[in-house]
């Protein structure tokens, strides 16, 4: 029998005072010679297609379009799309979600999701990349997140998490929701293409 070719994974602050803080999950599967990713809350509002090396989109779907009530109404669907990222040496990163720490919310964990460990740590952000790889190429993953997935011309897609500093980051009072932003280069400081995970605060004044 053929492995199923889904990953699902979340955001979840392991150990200390605020143990079990944690994101809404991500789901990434791929079909023939495309890759989706989409946050499973909001997988029928929004979802990330990589086809092969043409089409590359982060979009609301089709689907919710055409449903009663989307959240753009009106006949324009909100589409960003962007070139395909260029292989370096047999690999790539496709895409990456940055999760902020003020974005990891008292929510139910899920139990179905692998646990991309967080530091309770205001100084740092957590991220998950989706990785490519041509066929027969390995990825080096020190915090591997699932098994690789099988694209049918041989090349894999691989989640692997790490952190990078924060410096200027400070404690924050709980949020009341999170929110995701679509990121790229030449509109945010970023190397490629991915989301923000995001505190939401009530303003009280």
């Amino acid at each position: 029998m053929a492995k199923q070719q889904r990953i699902r994974f979340t955001f979840t602050i392991a150990e200390g005072p605020n143990a079990g803080l944690t994101t809404g999950a991500f789901k990434l599967w791929t079909r023939k010679e495309d890759t989706y990713l989409a946050p499973v809350e909001l997988g029928g509002i929004w979802k990330l297609s990589l086809h092969a090396d043409s089409v590359w989109r982060w979009a609301v779907t089709k689907e919710h379009m055409a449903a009663p009530d989307p959240i753009v109404p009106g006949p324009e669907r909100m589409a960003f799309d962007y070139e395909p990222v260029q292989f370096d040496d047999g690999r790539r990163l496709a895409f990456t979600i940055c999760a902020f720490r003020h974005a990891l919310l008292p929510r139910e964990l899920d139990q179905n999701a692998l646990h991309v460990r967080v530091n309770d740590s205001w100084r740092e952000v957590t991220l998950a990349g989706i990785w490519m790889t041509e066929p027969g190429v390995e990825l080096e993953r020190s915090r591997p997140v699932g098994e690789p997935l099988m694209l049918d011309s041989g090349r894999r897609v691989w989640v692997s998490a790490w952190t990078e500093p924060l410096p200027d980051g400070k404690p924050e009072v709980q949020a009341v929701s999170s929110m995701i932003e679509f990121a790229m280069p030449d509109k945010h400081p970023v190397n490629g293409p991915g989301v923000f995970l995001r505190g939401v605060h009530v303003d009280q004044g």
